[in-house]
């Protein structure tokens, strides 16, 4: 099992979001802190200014950023639409 520091900047932008999306945000937190490579979650590396983090799906067009700071000790520290976070 994995342990997750959740960041103030991802606390601050998951008030923001509505209840439902909330919920489904709090489902791939705990996948993410159960099986961090489950296929649900599309886990990939970040590359470019964002290398060294790594992002998952909180379903439709919400992702989650992530970095592992030691052995299953993982930093969430964003969480936004595709565009929010990458600009693109």
């Amino acid at each position: 099992m994995n342990y997750l520091v959740i960041s103030d900047n991802f606390k601050k932008k998951f008030k923001k979001f509505r209840k439902n999306e909330q919920e489904r945000i709090n489902k791939s937190l705990c996948l993410l802190k159960t099986d961090h490579f489950n296929p649900l979650l599309d886990n990939h590396h970040l590359k470019g200014f964002m290398k060294g983090y790594r992002s998952v799906d909180a379903g439709g067009d919400l992702l989650i950023i992530y970095r592992e700071t030691e052995d299953n000790v993982f930093l969430v520290s964003d969480l936004g639409t595709h565009h929010q976070l990458y600009g693109k």
